[in-house]
């Protein structure tokens, strides 16, 4: 359990049980403390609102659990709780009711949420200081605000000369490389990708560089590469004028004319494409005394000194060609990514919007440095306790943001809890660091943090879980860096459940020529047989998870399946697009839009059909009717086959009663329910934020639609099919990874440069190439050398994520490498840990049989079927003219706005009438509720419980404002303190009596006892506005 002033570390390897010990952790915290609101003072921070979700239910189901248990001294939680905690259970109990009753009706306080969400509090919080507006809207979409600054800037095309001109020159380049020449899309996805906290310092610098700066130095770079590679020519020249001046040829020279002087002959012949760069031989002749121990002529060894002063000197030549090379190859792009941006801040300016993955900038260079007893006051909560979940995901920038929360933490004594596992990281491509959690662990001595492994595996069967240790122990020793290689050490030494056996079994497939086709098509192939064998052994269907590296792979293996008549579940499969409902209603839209859009009428006839929404014996002759005379020959064609699409016309109708219209028309309310309802979700979202007309949207939903689709549906018996990274945190019965043939993709990094009158930039974006790996300087070394490191990291943590979320079976096919290649790639570190296990076939089971052990669990039964109700409201709407009812309702809340109104300024019953004329004056009281109001008023201030408390010579603080030890405001209606500083609390409600109200007005008497007050009493007048009478409720705790 975490003691005052713990910084503690859980280091927790895949199934090891970290969301268990993150809640038992949370809910020691809560028991421990004497208050059962103190879950207002935890901070627990996740990374997906999946988790996030995941943690509150499993802390109220807990709590609920303990809550309800009739023999609390008889289970096991509960007894370790009470060992930890030094308490009975029984009280264990009691206080773990209260607490969950002060959760549910303070659930806004029960702060578990993403970084993101807690990062748009701190900035809602702080608007004004940051210059922002009060309401601006958060767009969640990144990608579609990118597209559309895209856009802006593609409509200069034809008016910007030097943009147009740039684009252009980006067009020929693609041309020249066998791509394609709209430069959209690769200029979208180029944006995103630079959008995230890696980049951040980089592209602000980039920002201040104007478009003419880049095409200027852009001219400075073609005429530096031209002057290189004279320059070049010129070394190749003075190699063979030296031979000539001292009387020799290539022959006396090592390897004669296939030696050093091959490399000069190169460059004296050079023709300015591509590089000349020296082979590994003539580096070892010039640099590892390889030319002198093979030279045999005097004249030629005498040279030497001459010979290695023209190779360095091409060397250098060939190491600032490289450089600017890159730099000339990338940019056109970068300059355009950098309009891009800067139309991206207009586009934010003009709608008052925010991008998600801006909030870690914007605090960090304003809040950063604030004290965090400012941040508290501002957020309106102070936190003496830090959870952050998957801290291996954590960028650099959301850790430095947390910092000085963090360290007011460590300084006052409260407690920071990080769990995470570094294997696990695989979103570095969106910012994560987890190079912080590896550094923090190295550190803890000196930062005083304490670490602790959770060992065992409480996900898997017992073959399982040793085939990852023996695997991932044997890849450690290949990892470049000493700290990712103890990182694999001493994480694949997990201990084992009682769940025994587990099967584990791989087939190495070789690649036959260049063509990955045949790899393909056995990839396939076995994953259907190995679907057969898991069903033979009683898998069901939803048993099986099938993961892939990338979307592509997974639309391949979902149409191979369904065409084999097996049932899947996957994201292709779930899209919105796919229903042809939902096309049929797009389709539509389209006509509607642009009338004459013949193709889209051809393909809502076809779609029609399909779904047997009319008969026809020629459907080519229906479609040829429908395009004969325009618009007005479709809709007399569709309402002669029974579908009556007139209110296509109808301009007046909203997006929403639109979309609704066709669903009725098209009778689609009870075909594929799921895709129809969330097409509404989407269409209502749209609605609310955007212009509702057609064309705007079918504009949003041309990209939209690639991502919109349902949820998965619970209950299915279907194999689902998703992305490694997707399955992250969840495990399956049985795993099949196919396409295990992962080759590392080129990266790019940002290398230093030396800012000039010519060159205006610090660092460049730029490929790490092959050309690039060979350049002499150190710096630019460095980085290329840190890169791949964290690719290799990026490829074998992907892999153990993927082989981690196996329980019992795990199927593995993998491209069979070739003899003594010494690439270091997944299937090469695959085939040399069977090899070295002894196996040499290419089919393997390397552990256990495929029977299966565990007993199938009860399959949750699938949802019932969704109906979706659709009516014309225009139909149904009824005006009602007489207002009798509303007036009743207007004088019922005058009633209680005026009797709260009284009773704040009346300090003793004998205010009363005095209050009541001042209120008739000013015109609060009609003349007619006088005697009314003051009988009620006068018989609530008779009665038995309230005569003590409106007496003279008491202290009486009516609707004054008080600040609680967290700094949160709070007003209560009536205080009063008598003479033996006893003190009451009177609130006035409206309505019905709510528990809430109880919560309230116990919690302003923990205040007030807090300064030292005794509590006499706690009461609640109910003004009741529809009877027009007043009720006395007491408090008890």
């Amino acid at each position: 359990m975490l003691q005052a002033g713990d910084f503690k570390i859980y280091n927790a390897s895949a199934g090891a049980g970290k969301t268990y010990t993150l809640v038992k952790e949370f809910i020691s915290l809560l028991l421990a403390n004497e208050s059962d609101y103190h879950f207002e003072h935890i901070l627990a921070i996740t990374f997906t609102n999946k988790a996030a979700n995941e943690m509150k239910e499993r802390i109220i189901e807990t709590l609920e659990e303990i809550a309800r248990n009739p023999k609390p001294a008889e289970d096991f939680y509960i007894t370790e709780l009470a060992k930890e905690l030094n308490l009975k259970p029984e009280i264990i109990k009691t206080k773990s009711y209260n607490i969950l009753i002060a959760i549910l009706h303070n659930y806004s306080k029960f702060s578990i949420s993403t970084i993101d969400k807690f990062n748009l509090r701190l900035m809602k919080s702080f608007a004004q200081d940051l210059g922002l507006s009060m309401n601006f809207d958060v767009e969640m979409n990144t990608s579609e605000i990118i597209n559309e600054s895209v856009d802006l800037l593609y409509s200069k095309i034809g008016e910007d000369e030097k943009l147009t001109q740039t684009m252009i020159k980006i067009a020929l380049d693609n041309m020249d490389d066998n791509k394609s020449w709209d430069i959209r899309k690769s200029l979208s996805s180029d944006t995103n990708e630079i959008s995230n906290d890696r980049h951040l310092q980089d592209l602000e610098k980039l920002k201040n560089i104007s478009l003419d700066e880049f095409i200027n130095y852009r001219k400075v770079i073609y005429t530096d590469i031209k002057a290189l590679k004279d320059g070049l020519i010129v070394v190749g020249n003075e190699f063979f004028e030296l031979l000539s001046n001292n009387g020799i040829s290539t022959n006396e020279l090592p390897g004669k004319s296939r030696g050093i002087a091959a490399f000069f002959q190169k460059l004296k012949n050079f023709d300015g494409f591509g590089m000349i760069l020296p082979t590994d031989a003539n580096n070892k002749d010039i640099n590892d005394d390889g030319y002198l121990s093979k030279v045999k002529d005097t004249i030629a060894e005498s040279i030497f000194p001459q010979i290695k002063t023209l190779f360095e000197k091409a060397a250098s030549i060939n190491d600032h060609l490289i450089l600017l090379t890159s730099i000339q190859k990338n940019i056109s792009s970068i300059s355009l990514i950098n309009e891009v941006e800067k139309s991206l801040d207009t586009i934010k300016k003009d709608s008052n919007v925010l991008l998600i993955n801006e909030f870690n900038t914007i605090i960090s260079k304003n809040l950063q440095e604030q004290p965090a007893n400012f941040i508290y006051e501002r957020i309106g909560s102070r936190y003496n306790h830090y959870f952050i979940d998957e801290f291996q995901d954590t960028s650099t920038l959301q850790w430095n943001n947390l910092n000085p929360l963090v360290e007011n933490a460590r300084a006052q004594s409260d407690t920071i809890m990080l769990v995470g596992d570094a294997k696990q990281s695989i979103y570095r491509w969106r910012g994560g660091n987890p190079a912080q959690m590896i550094d923090l662990i190295d550190r803890k001595e000196e930062e005083k943090i304490k670490v602790e492994e959770l060992e065992k595996n409480w996900r898997s069967h017992k073959n399982i879980i040793e085939f990852n240790n023996e695997l991932y122990s044997f890849i450690a020793p290949q990892l470049n860096l000493p700290s990712f290689q103890h990182l694999y050490e001493i994480g694949n030494k997990q201990h084992v459940n009682d769940k025994n056996n587990g099967f584990v079994k791989i087939n190495f497939i070789e690649q036959e020529g260049r063509s990955k086709d045949l790899f393909k098509e056995k990839n396939l192939e076995l994953v259907l047989n190995y679907i057969k064998e898991c069903q033979a052994n009683s898998f069901s269907l939803s048993d099986i998870a099938i993961l892939v590296r990338s979307n592509a792979q997974g639309i391949m293996l979902a149409k191979f399946l369904t065409e084999n008549e097996l049932v899947v579940i996957s994201n292709e499969a779930l899209l919105l697009k796919n229903s042809f409902e939902i096309q049929l209603i797009e389709y539509l839209f389209k006509i509607t839009s642009n009338p004459m859009d013949e193709q889209s009428k051809i393909r809502f006839l076809m779609v029609a059909y399909e779904l047997e929404l009319f008969v026809t014996d020629d459907l080519t002759i229906t479609v040829e009717k429908a395009l004969k005379d325009g618009l007005k020959a479709f809709l007399k064609l569709t309402k002669s086959i029974g579908i009556d699409l007139d209110f296509i016309k109808d301009q007046n109708l909203s997006l929403y009663d639109f979309t609704e219209k066709t669903i009725r028309t098209l009778k689609l309310e009870n075909r594929s329910p799921a895709y129809i309802l969330s097409f509404l979700d989407v269409i209502l979202e749209y609605s609310s934020k955007n212009e509702s007309d057609l064309n705007s949207f079918l504009e949003f939903w041309s990209t939209a639609k690639d991502k919109s689709s349902i949820k998965t549906p619970k209950g299915v018996d279907a194999i689902q099919i998703m992305t490694i990274h997707k399955s992250k945190g969840l495990e399956f019965p049985v795993v099949i990874l196919p396409f295990l043939d992962w080759q590392s993709k080129s990266s790019k990094i940002w290398i230093p440069l030396q800012k000039s009158d010519e060159n205006p930039f610090e660092t460049f974006y730029v490929n790490i190439n092959n050309d690039l790996k060979t350049i002499q300087n150190t710096e630019i070394k460095s980085k290329i050398d840190e890169e791949e490191n964290l690719v290799q990291l990026d490829e074998i943590n992907t892999l153990y994520v993927a082989t981690t979320r196996a329980k019992e079976q795990l199927y593995m096919i993998a491209l069979k490498p070739k003899e003594n290649s010494a690439s270091k790639n997944i299937a090469n570190y695959l085939h040399e840990f069977v090899d070295y296990k002894g196996f040499h076939e290419d089919e393997i089971i390397l552990k256990g049989s495929p029977e299966r052990v565990s007993i199938p669990k009860e399959k949750e039964q699938s949802s019932s079927e969704l109906t979706i109700y659709s009516s014309d409201w225009n139909t149904r709407l009824v005006i009602n003219t007489n207002s009798e009812k509303a007036q009743q309702k207007l004088a019922f809340t005058e009633f209680g706005n005026t009797v709260h109104t009284i009773l704040s300024q009346i300090i003793t019953a004998k205010d009363l009438p005095k209050i009541i004329e001042q209120e008739k004056q000013r015109g609060t009281i009609s003349a007619e509720n006088v005697a009314h109001l003051q009988n009620v008023l006068e018989n609530m201030l008779q009665d038995a419980k309230l005569v003590p408390y409106f007496a003279d010579d008491l202290t009486v603080l009516n609707e004054r404002d008080f600040i609680d030890e967290n700094g949160q405001i709070f007003r209560a209606d009536r205080v009063v303190i008598d003479q033996e500083n006893k003190c009451t609390i009177i609130d006035y409600k409206t309505g019905q009596p709510d528990l809430d109200h109880h919560f309230q007005v116990n919690r302003y008497a923990d205040f007030f006892k807090s300064l030292g007050y005794t509590i006499q009493s706690k009461i609640l007048i109910y003004i009741d506005d529809e009877q027009q009478k007043i009720n006395v409720v007491e408090v008890n705790e």
